[in-house]
């Protein structure tokens, strides 16, 4: 078996709180493959995301070590530490922790921006990604959901290297699980609906799923 792509050995990481020591993480030990799905569970302030922020470097531990892709994260120097951060890893928060000195595009545009790529390309990029979610054949998106979309992008966009992770299941005929059970639930076709209805003034009854930019110009235009 290939070594695990994160490693955490002996991990410890202590507070000081209104002049004591809280240990939150005591000898934690981890291993995480390529690929692998994980998800860290326990009860409040048990220290799920001190953790996290660790592994992630957004925090250092006290002691122990933490190894991404064979590198020693502990003993970088913060510089180093910010590129690994902007090309290997990504964080998607509970909220969208967008910059207010930048507009959306901007937002998405900025890990490339760090790492000093034309600007002409990142806009395209960003724009592109701002503007429409990108569908397969059989109709599920392969960029993000209209629930995150536009923030998570920001993480979407550095060049990182992907493992598809599909969860079978033999319960629909796409054999995954996700968008493809969209069937059963009221708020696609009822966005659908909203679609239609905006333009219907313009003579348009009917616009395939899903509604794309171009599907809807299209349609605008035929109608006319």
């Amino acid at each position: 078996m290939p070594e695990a792509l994160v490693i955490v050995e002996d991990l410890h990481k202590s507070f000081l709180h209104m002049g004591r020591r809280l240990d939150v993480l005591r000898g934690i030990d981890l291993n995480i493959h390529a690929g692998q799905i994980l998800a860290i569970v326990g009860a409040s302030g048990a220290g799920k995301s001190t953790l996290l922020h660790c592994i992630g470097t957004l925090d250092l531990p006290s002691t122990g070590r933490i190894r991404l892709g064979g590198e020693e994260l502990t003993t970088m120097s913060s510089s180093r530490l910010a590129a690994v951060r902007n090309r290997s890893i990504g964080f998607v928060f509970q909220f969208h922790h967008l910059l207010p000195e930048f507009n959306a595009l901007e937002n998405v545009m900025l890990p490339g921006m760090i790492q000093g790529r034309p600007r002409k390309e990142l806009e395209r990029r960003a724009q592109a990604l701002l503007e429409e979610v990108r569908y397969d054949e059989d109709g599920n998106p392969v960029t993000s959901n209209l629930a995150d979309y536009g923030m998570i992008s920001a993480a979407e966009l550095p060049s990182f290297e992907v493992v598809h992770m599909e969860t079978p299941t033999f319960l629909n005929p796409l054999g995954a699980k996700g968008i493809g059970e969209s069937g059963t639930i009221g708020s696609t076709p009822a966005v659908q609906s909203a679609v239609v209805d905006a333009v219907s003034h313009l003579g348009v009854r009917h616009i395939d799923m899903p509604a794309t930019a171009e599907k809807v110009w299209r349609a605008i235009r035929d109608a006319g």
